[in-house]
C-alpha cells in the first residue's frame, strides 16, 4: 500500500509492507492438531469435555486444534491425549 502525508509541511511518501510473523508457526503443530480433531471426532468427544479434564482453556484448545497457537509443548501434548483416552502416540504424529 502507497502512503502519502505532510509532517511540518514536507511532504512524506513510502510503500506500506505488510507485517512478517516474527515466530512463523510450524507446519507440523496444524498437523497435530488436526489429528487430535479426528480423534476427538471420532471418538464422540466434546473439545469442551477434553479441555476440562487436560486442564486447558477451550479457547486455547482450540488454537491447538486448529494449529493456530504459537507452541504446544510435550506437557500438553500428554495431558490432551490422556483426556482423549489415547493409547497409541502414532496417531498423533500421523503424516509428520
Amino acid at each position: 500500500m502507497y502512503v502519502s502525508f505532510f509532517i511540518s509541511g514536507i511532504e512524506c511518501n513510502f510503500i506500506a509492507m505488510p507485517r512478517e510473523r516474527k515466530n512463523a508457526l510450524h507446519p507440523s503443530l496444524a498437523i497435530i492438531g488436526d489429528n487430535i480433531r479426528t480423534i476427538i471426532k471420532e471418538r464422540g468427544l466434546r473439545v469442551e469435555d477434553v479441555a476440562e479434564d487436560s486442564g486447558i482453556a477451550p479457547e486455547t484448545l482450540r488454537r491447538y486444534l486448529l494449529g493456530t497457537h504459537q507452541e504446544m509443548g510435550i506437557s500438553k501434548i500428554v495431558k490432551i491425549s490422556k483426556a482423549i483416552g489415547l493409547d497409541d502416540w502414532n496417531k498423533l504424529f500421523r503424516g509428520l
